[in-house]
């Protein structure tokens, strides 16, 4: 095992051969500056566009790195707009959950040293608050659980990684909590037929929310669903009732197919028997 730091190379030879392993992965530390900072890699370094590999040059303005501190803030200064235009992208999901339920909000930082804060945004304000974790809503290493959902926690729900004083957002979810009064109201039949009590709560609902409920009404016909719980159990019912009914199919199948089997051996044997010798007398 040879090291190689003029060509930032490790060697690793045997008796079948030599392997090259390159020492610098610049492009898992994401494409920002602040990412490419905060890694800390003596190997890479942030050029101005990218995180790339990094040369010792006398041109050292040209690079941002801080191998003891990382401490993005100061290195990049000068780039934060175009981190948060051009360079980190915040994704955003939607995720639906029924009254009384619960809900798994998933985030985790790509750097392990980094900490998670959590804030939560209502619907139609601006003022954003921190989230305390309690009986209701518990966190892990892996996001947040929301325990007996109310339609209070509806909103967006913001996870920040913050690492050494800087602090970026890496995902926005947004919840939609759905009563379970609307909820029977739409699984349960009218009495009158017509479905304009649907229609009613149907026009009153935001377009996501009505692709949502006409996906949910084709999975399940469940009048009293109070939980997800419930919901998924009866999903799994169903399907395992498809499948039962399955071989009633294949079954019939592979009738037909040994009557076709016997009809082949049937023509085989009146061939053979054509073709036999005569006995000797």
């Amino acid at each position: 095992m040879e090291l190689s730091t003029k060509q930032q190379q490790l060697y690793i030879g045997s008796t079948t051969g030599v392997a090259q392993l390159p020492l610098h992965r610049c492009d898992i530390y994401g494409k920002a500056c602040a990412e490419c900072c905060l890694a800390r890699d003596p190997y890479c370094a942030w050029d101005g566009s990218s995180c790339s590999r990094y040369f010792p040059t006398a041109k050292r303005r040209t690079r941002r790195q801080d191998i003891r501190n990382g401490d993005p803030l100061t290195h990049c200064s000068d780039l934060q707009h175009h981190d948060n235009h051009h360079g980190h992208s915040l994704e955003e999901r939607i995720i639906y959950g029924v009254e009384n339920s619960s809900t798994f909000l998933e985030c985790s930082p790509k750097s392990q040293r980094a900490l998670v804060y959590w804030q939560f945004q209502r619907r139609n304000e601006e003022r954003k608050e921190e989230i305390r974790v309690d009986d209701h809503i518990i966190r892990t290493e892996q996001g947040l659980l929301l325990r007996s959902l109310q339609r209070k926690d509806s909103g967006n729900y913001l996870c920040h990684a913050v690492e050494h004083g800087f602090m970026q957002t890496l995902l926005k979810v947004t919840l939609e909590v759905i009563d379970t009064e609307h909820l029977e109201e739409l699984l349960h039949k009218d009495d009158d037929g017509d479905g304009s009590k649907t229609k009613e709560i149907s026009n009153s609902m935001t377009p996501s929310q009505k692709v949502w409920y006409r996906d949910f009404m084709q999975l399940i016909n469940h009048p009293n669903l109070n939980t997800m719980d419930e919901f998924c159990e009866q999903v799994w019912k169903r399907d395992r009732k498809q499948r039962r009914q399955r071989p009633g199919h294949n079954q019939g199948n592979s009738n037909k197919w040994k009557h076709l089997q016997e009809n082949k051996k049937g023509r085989n044997r009146r061939t053979h028997e054509f073709e036999r010798a005569p006995r000797s007398v």
